[in-house]
Formats: structure tokens, C-alpha cells, sequence
């Protein structure tokens, strides 16, 4: 089992694409997916996430009571505690990354008028 790796904070710009958030379920069963650490439910919204100037499109779970709130092609910052775990398929031969924030995610810069 890979451990999850605490990254450093305010390092990492996420900027979504498109604001479909959706509650993770467990493939077999059904049940909504709960991080194991906080207990709190799961959710998943594809970004971009920028760290050094390299920027990957990734899958990105929250985990949060409510579901995080987005607009599409909007900078958010993380507030919270962003992880990344290292995973490998089935016969896969190269690895993955699991990317999941215990937190939420806020506006990166404020709108005019605020």
C-alpha cells in the first residue's frame, strides 16, 4: 500500500476546466467513498495543476462535507492539505499519481468589486 505524500503548501496553482464536481463512489458496491483519514466524502473534479512551471491535467479529489463549488476556467488556490499517492495498475508498468485535498478550494485572485 503507497503512502501518501503531504506536498508543500501555496507550491500548487489549480485551475479547472470544467466545473462538474462529482461524488465518488465505490466501483463494486455503490456506496459513496469516504477519505479514510477524515472520514469525510469524496469528490472529483478534473484540473490542471501547475507546480514549477510543469502543468498536468489530473483528476482531483476533495474531500469535504459538501461538494467544492467551481466555475470553469477559473485559478483556485488550495486551502487545506493537498497529497499525492503513488499508484500502479494492473499490469500497468508505469506509475501513477492519486492527487486528493482535505480542504477546499478557494479563488485564487479576487474579482473586482470585492
Amino acid at each position: 500500500m503507497a503512502i501518501p505524500l503531504k506536498l508543500a503548501e501555496n507550491e500548487y496553482e489549480v485551475f479547472t476546466l470544467d466545473p462538474k464536481v462529482t461524488k465518488i463512489t465505490d466501483f463494486t458496491t455503490k456506496e459513496e467513498s469516504v477519505d479514510k483519514a477524515t472520514g469525510l466524502p469524496l469528490w472529483k473534479i478534473t484540473v490542471a495543476l501547475t507546480h514549477n512551471s510543469v502543468t498536468e491535467l489530473v483528476t482531483l479529489k476533495v474531500a469535504s462535507k459538501d461538494a467544492p463549488s467551481v466555475q470553469p476556467k477559473t485559478e483556485y488556490k488550495i486551502q487545506g492539505a493537498l497529497y499525492a499517492t503513488p499508484w500502479l495498475a494492473d499490469g500497468a508498468r508505469n506509475p501513477s499519481t492519486s492527487f486528493k485535498v482535505i480542504g477546499s478550494l478557494v479563488l485564487a485572485k479576487a474579482t473586482r468589486g470585492e
